[in-house]
């Protein structure tokens, strides 16, 4: 089941939204890019690749999403196919 709006946004309201969700996103993109750069700061004069650990690249996928603009999209793009997947083997749970 799922829900639809069927009514027409203000468009006002519209741009307000998107304004603050793209301003978030791309402020928490600059911030990852910081904490990394934070974090990877210290081995720069020697031999950064071999520090570089899972999480610093999925902070600096994190920043990149978010400094180009696509991490709102990509947020709700994730939360829906985690959604679909958990459906998916309820369903498969339940004998359905």
């Amino acid at each position: 089941m799922s829900l639809q709006l069927r009514q027409t946004p203000n468009l006002f309201v519209w741009k307000i939204h998107q304004f603050w969700f793209n301003f978030a996103g791309s402020a928490l993109g600059w911030l990852a890019l910081y904490a990394l750069k934070q974090n990877l700061a210290s081995c720069l004069p020697g031999n950064c690749l071999s520090q570089l650990t899972f999480l610093d690249v999925v902070i600096f996928v994190i920043a990149f999403v978010g400094i180009t603009g696509h991490l709102p999209f990509t947020t709700v793009s994730l939360l829906k196919y985690l959604m679909d997947l958990l459906t998916t083997a309820a369903k498969k749970a339940m004998g359905s």
